[in-house]
């Protein structure tokens, strides 16, 4: 019985971790950190103001990115040697959407 027990914990760890590794940037880490500081910092400069409203919405825009980013994205976009994939860009524009809808109460045209 404590074998069947351990055995399960060490299944439910790994699956876990598992679900870490497939969204690396979904749990708080440095990289999680480095991430989310430079693309609220892209996101203000492409809006052109550092509002508290502005701040919000990129935080939100840089966090819903970040929480669906997968490993295969990092990886592809590494392989590529672009920041930007379609599937990055398809979480963004998600993202985008969620967060103006969020903030201001209306669908984005």
């Amino acid at each position: 019985m404590k074998c069947l027990a351990a055995c399960i914990s060490a299944c439910a760890l790994m699956l876990c971790a598992a679900h870490a590794e497939e969204y690396p940037y979904r749990n708080p880490s440095y990289y999680r950190t480095v991430f989310m500081e430079s693309a609220v910092k892209k996101c203000l400069r492409d809006e052109g103001s550092t509002s508290e409203i502005i701040h919000l919405y990129c935080e939100c825009k840089a966090t819903e990115v970040a929480a669906f980013l997968t490993q295969k994205d990092l990886d592809e976009m590494m392989a590529g040697g672009i920041h930007v994939t379609q599937s990055y860009w398809n979480l963004s524009d998600k993202a985008e959407r969620q967060c103006y809808k969020g903030i201001t109460g209306k669908d984005p045209n």
